[in-house]
């Protein structure tokens, strides 16, 4: 049975701004364990992955329009300004 995990920060949806849960499941064996992300509103989710900080990642990453949170941010060009 699923297992909702607290303790990692995840993005609200990025499609309908629902709560997003973190949940891990067991596969059957001592430590194979699967985790993803997914919205309790609209209930998009991600794919499944071995980790919890791969799960959180691919789901924030798709919430911030592709950008890591805390990453960099590169300038953007001005709007309605001409290029010569």
């Amino acid at each position: 049975m699923p297992k909702r995990i607290r303790d990692t920060t995840i993005a609200p949806c990025p499609c309908c701004g629902g709560e997003s849960c973190l949940w891990g499941a067991s596969g059957g064996k001592v430590g194979d364990m699967t985790y993803w992300v997914s919205c309790q509103v609209c209930f998009l989710s991600t794919d499944v992955f071995g980790s919890e900080s791969e799960a959180a990642a691919s789901w924030n990453r798709r919430a911030t329009g592709g950008v890591e949170p805390n990453a960099p941010q590169q300038a953007q060009p001005a709007t309605g300004t001409q290029q010569a």
